[in-house]
């Protein structure tokens, strides 16, 4: 179990649980955003936000992404991780980019 939150969890946290859904489990955008609403009913991800998600379906769709660690290497190939960025997360190979693109263009 992973617990991803932010300030209300209404905005912000869903929005990483949907992308996070999208790039490595082949959620559609809309099923992503069905499945977390499913789960926790008052969340809305802020327009800004919706526009990035609906970005990122279109790159994965472009890259063709059969699975999550396809996109993964995909990333990290294409964004060279920054020196202050987590290794790993207890042996699983998890690597974390301190802020990847498209989070940066939800912030825009």
């Amino acid at each position: 179990r992973i617990l991803v939150h932010c300030n209300m969890g209404i905005s912000r946290a869903p929005t990483i649980v949907i992308a996070f859904l999208m790039s490595h489990h082949q959620h559609t955008y809309q099923d992503a955003l069905v499945y977390v609403k499913s789960k926790r009913s008052i969340i809305s991800p802020r327009l800004s936000f919706l526009f990035a998600l609906e970005a990122l379906e279109h790159e994965l769709q472009k890259k063709g992404t059969s699975n999550g660690k396809i996109g993964l290497q995909m990333y990290e190939a294409e964004h060279p991780r920054s020196p202050n960025a987590t290794d790993s997360c207890n042996n699983h190979n998890l690597h974390i980019q301190e802020r990847p693109s498209w989070a940066m263009k939800m912030e825009g």
